[in-house]
């Protein structure tokens, strides 16, 4: 059976993400580093459908948080 495609917006999806394998599992410190990406990638593309992404959609993603953040941090994403 084919699995159903999600159309959930990215970052709703990252914070449950996060919820469900992250909290109880990381340092509250690394977990609200998590919770700041979150807030970033909503800022970046707030409408941005799970359902819809492509690799270029990742990679900008991924090139727009470069550009307030240093590599090493950019490299640190989850």
């Amino acid at each position: 059976m084919p699995s159903k495609i999600r159309h959930i917006k990215f970052y709703k999806y990252f914070i449950e993400w996060v919820d469900t394998y992250k909290v109880g599992q990381v340092r509250p410190v690394t977990l609200n580093k998590y919770y700041l990406v979150a807030k970033k990638i909503k800022s970046i593309a707030p409408d941005l459908d799970l359902g819809d992404m492509t690799r270029a959609d990742v990679q900008r993603l991924i090139n727009e948080y470069g550009k307030t953040h240093e590599y090493p941090t950019v490299l640190d994403l989850p």
